[in-house]
């Protein structure tokens, strides 16, 4: 996400806990959402197998919230794009890019290397999941509501700090990269958590929490909070994927400012974590299916969601 989400002050979301005779839900617009037919393209490797992936040919096509809306596009991400409505809060909507590196689809690379059809519906299936549990655990998510639109959530105005908080149980990626000579891929890691700069001509580099305190970007209470709550929360993903016989590798984080407040801010689904089932790293789509299925009607801990 941009360095500001949107203007003005954004309104407080309600969740409704569903009863036992009556379901609520804790989005205001219900809607129906279905995954995208699956067109016929080439297969090329993803991280640990194969997927159909497209360079981009369903680009024109792609049917974005903006078209008729009235919404005002704040940025266009690699895997999202931000657009502002009226009330100020903010519209997330999911796309079909994946990101990789040296052509291989990976959740960890800075290069969009192309599409897979219904990735975007996973990413917002699997937000939408991961949001409810942290907020059943307590941890303060910018999230609202459901969008209007295929594969969008509403979200609050953040700031966001132009950081990655990046929490790793296994040595994986580019920690591998970094540290080679002292460290083999997989050695388990002690929930180590790593800050780095949101800046794709740089390589997302590292900075260190001296640094960031040093330079101005954060304070270092919040430092200190993020670092925390990164931890808090990969222990309840990582708990939560366990109990489904899946293997949290690591998983990064973006933090922004709402009302004042530091929260947990963008989304969190396989675009933003490496899982495995049965030492094989699965791809976004293959881990929404391993967690949530084909369903499309959720009581994710209390709160209802038609997608």
């Amino acid at each position: 996400m941009q360095n500001t989400c949107g203007k003005g002050k954004a309104k407080q979301g309600r969740c409704c806990k569903a009863n036992r005779n009556q379901e609520t839900s804790c989005v205001e617009r219900q809607m129906k959402k279905t995954c995208r037919t699956e067109k016929t393209i080439p297969e090329i490797s993803g991280q640990e197998g194969s997927m159909q992936i497209s360079p981009g040919a369903a680009e024109a096509s792609r049917r974005t919230p903006e078209n008729g809306s009235g919404l005002k596009k704040l940025y266009s991400g690699k895997t999202k794009d931000v657009f502002l409505q009226e009330d100020g809060n903010v519209l997330l909507y999911f796309k079909d890019a994946v990101t990789g590196t040296e052509g291989r689809i990976d959740s960890g690379g800075n290069e969009v290397i192309g599409e897979v059809a219904g990735k975007g519906n996973a990413s917002f299936r699997l937000t939408l999941y991961f949001f409810a549990l942290l907020q059943k655990a307590g941890i303060p998510t910018h999230f609202l509501e459901t969008g209007p639109k295929e594969n969008t959530i509403i979200v609050r105005s953040a700031r966001s700090f132009n950081l990655e908080v990046i929490c790793r149980e296994k040595a994986w990626g580019s920690f591998v990269r970094r540290y080679g000579q002292y460290v083999e891929e997989g050695k388990p890691l002690p929930s180590l958590v790593e800050f780095t700069l949101k800046d794709d001509m740089r390589g997302d580099p590292l900075i260190t929490e001296d640094a960031l305190v040093a330079l101005g970007i954060v304070s270092r209470e919040t430092v200190d909070y993020m670092k925390d709550t990164a931890e808090k929360a990969t222990a309840v993903i990582k708990n939560d994927l366990a109990a489904r016989g899946l293997e949290l590798i690591d998983i990064k984080y973006e933090f922004g400012e709402v009302d004042g407040q530091a929260v947990i801010i963008d989304e969190v689904s396989g675009d933003s974590m490496r899982v495995a089932k049965d030492g094989k790293v699965l791809l976004q789509k293959e881990l929404a299916a391993a967690i949530l299925g084909d369903k499309l009607n959720y009581d994710f801990f209390g709160f209802s969601f038609e997608l």
